[in-house]
C-alpha cells in the first residue's frame, strides 16, 4: 500500500490486512513493522468462496488495512476489487489466459474519503478460472 492516512499521532504505524470476498472467511496479512504509511506485505493470501458467490457480477475482494496497537487496532482503510474486474479477457478454456496481473485500487479511510492505493498482483496463470473455489493474492 502507498500513502496511507497515518492513524497513529506519537509512534509510526505498524500495518496489516485481512482480505476476504466472504466475511466468514478471512485471511490476514503479517504486521509490517517498518513501512509506516507505506506498508509492504510481499504474502500470498487465499481466498475462500463457493461457486455461488463468485459467479455473482458483484462479488468483491475486500481488504481492510489496520494500524496494529496493544490497546486496539485502528482501521486506517478499506480497498475493494470486483471479482469480474480480475476475471475480464480470461479465457475459462485456457488456465493460461488471464491478463490481469497487477491492479491498484484506491483505498478509502473510514470516513468515505480517499487516501492511498492498495496494489494488488493475482498470478498470471489463472488456475483460479478453472476450480473457482479461491482466488490467490500477493
Amino acid at each position: 500500500a502507498e500513502d496511507l492516512k497515518n492513524v497513529k499521532r506519537i509512534r509510526k504505524m505498524k500495518c496489516y490486512a485481512v482480505a476476504y470476498i466472504d466475511p466468514d472467511h478471512k485471511a490476514s496479512t503479517r504486521i509490517d513493522q517498518d513501512g509506516g504509511i507505506n506498508p509492504n506485505w510481499h504474502q500470498k493470501l487465499v481466498l475462500a468462496a463457493d461457486d455461488e458467490l463468485l459467479s455473482n457480477v458483484l462479488a468483491a475482494i475486500t481488504v481492510d488495512i489496520y494500524s496494529y496497537s496493544h490497546i486496539r487496532d485502528k482501521l486506517v482503510g478499506t480497498a475493494r476489487i470486483l471479482v469480474p474486474d480480475l476475471l475480464k479477457g480470461g479465457d475459462p478454456a485456457n488456465p493460461f489466459d488471464n491478463p490481469i496481473q497487477c491492479s491498484a485500487v484506491q483505498v478509502r479511510r473510514p470516513s468515505g474519503r480517499p487516501q492511498g492505493i492498495l496494489n494488488i498482483w493475482v498470478p498470471p496463470t489463472g488456475r483460479f478460472l478453472l476450480h473457482r473455489a479461491s482466488l490467490s493474492l500477493t
